[in-house]
């Protein structure tokens, strides 16, 4: 990694936390102030992953990097937690840990990211109605589609979503992807998707612009 695409500083404040939620103990990483903050940026892995790879400095092209600077500086908190199921138990999961940061923050914005594997945790929080009503917006990243979207509770709810993904993705195929965002669209749904010619499963969380990810879901005004 070039340093000079990389600001270390943002490291002075992030910190390790591990909390009892319900039945899930949850260990996550946390940029920014405990409380307060004006919005926050919950990120999930995908499969094999931990808390850590949200906030690698130096891999995926510095990308987590300018992720983390770009929440702090404008007075936001940045959480990247570990999840280690990615079916029931891994919703429930990361829908008290939505619960914990929207407390922290007196109900200010909430996105949840979620990459590859980990947007089956995304698809599983938009089912639930006091999720969904914590939060602004969900970013699918290099993720599956889901074709029972329209029968859930954060379509009615018109949450805001946000799609990446890979032109020549070998896991979740692109033209799926493509498929699914157009027949939002096409209801005049609330959702941008980005595709990245020739772009592989992973290079949504190396190329993603968070900068306009996170813009254009805070201005949907939820």
């Amino acid at each position: 990694m070039r340093r000079n695409y990389v600001s270390l500083r943002v490291t002075s404040q992030q910190a390790d936390e591990t909390l009892s939620l319900g039945d899930h103990r949850v260990a996550f990483t946390r940029v920014g102030l405990k409380r307060g903050n004006a919005f926050s940026v919950i990120f999930i892995h995908g499969r094999g992953g931990d808390r850590s790879l949200g906030v690698n400095d130096d891999t995926f092209g510095g990308d987590f990097n300018r992720l983390k600077n770009l929440v702090v500086q404008n007075d936001g908190s940045y959480y990247s937690p570990t999840v280690r199921d990615f079916g029931d138990g891994g919703v429930d999961a990361v829908f008290r840990l939505i619960g914990e940061v929207s407390k922290r923050n007196d109900g200010r914005p909430v996105i949840l990211a979620c990459a590859s594997m980990g947007s089956f945790i995304c698809w599983g929080v938009a089912k639930d109605v006091h999720a969904v009503s914590q939060l602004t917006g969900l970013a699918i990243l290099g993720g599956a589609p889901n074709p029972d979207f329209s029968r859930i509770i954060a379509y009615r709810r018109r949450l805001p979503i946000y799609f990446t993904h890979g032109g020549d993705d070998p896991v979740y195929p692109a033209e799926k992807q493509i498929a699914f965002f157009r027949s939002l669209h096409s209801a005049g749904y609330p959702t941008r998707l980005t595709v990245f010619a020739t772009g592989s499963h992973g290079t949504p969380i190396r190329m993603t612009d968070w900068w306009r990810l996170l813009n254009w879901t805070l201005a949907q005004g939820r």
